[in-house]
């Protein structure tokens, strides 16, 4: 797992709703060293999609130049993200920023590593849709984080700001961060849609 792809993959505003979820567990699958593999159906089963959805949304990440997909004989295919440039020199791999060039400006993408809680809850609270309570919010989060087992686990409440129906309400009806968080907001079922028969 690479926090600095994680936190990439948060921050990237290219990607909304299913494909900002994959775009997480692709960076959480990243090995600094070895590349990130996973197969379809594990990314089905870890974000409850069906596998035609994720390679809808895998394409969609393709397509808007977040990810690049190199496919491979008879294993899963390989994801490269456009974060960064892979150097490799005798049997090492080193991640470098990478620059893009955008409308005559350049912006280096350099990669943001988290430290430890803290900076997950930056990312966290720059995610959330209602900014008030912060100092709450915060031991909340650190909480929350040994709740769902530790720094390394963190991905569950990160796909939660993207699932959760409380979340998705006018500001002045999204709860407290802090709220949310000792709610175990993550864990909210989508709402579903009700199909009305005329």
């Amino acid at each position: 797992m690479s926090f600095e792809a994680v936190a990439m993959a948060v921050k990237d505003d290219r990607a909304k709703g299913n494909a900002k979820l994959i775009l997480i567990l692709l960076a959480n699958c990243h090995n600094p060293v070895n590349g990130c593999f996973p197969s379809v159906a594990y990314l089905a089963n870890r974000s409850g999609l069906s596998e035609n959805t994720v390679r809808n949304n895998l394409a969609k990440l393709r397509e808007d130049g977040i990810i690049t997909i190199k496919q491979r004989k008879h294993e899963s295919s390989e994801y490269l993200f456009s974060w960064f440039t892979i150097h490799k020199n005798c049997g090492s791999t080193k991640i470098a920023p990478k620059t893009v060039s955008k409308k005559e400006e350049t912006v280096s993408n350099t990669p943001h590593t988290p430290q430890g809680v803290d900076g997950l809850f930056e990312d966290f609270w720059k995610q959330y849709p209602r900014k008030e309570g912060k100092g709450s919010a915060r031991k909340a989060f650190a909480k929350a984080i040994k709740r769902v087992g530790g720094i390394t686990k963190h991905l569950v409440i990160f796909s939660g700001l993207l699932t959760s129906p409380r979340l998705k309400r006018e500001k002045q009806f999204v709860p407290h961060a802090s709220t949310w968080l000792n709610d175990d907001g993550w864990e909210d079922e989508p709402e579903k849609q009700e199909r009305r028969v005329y």
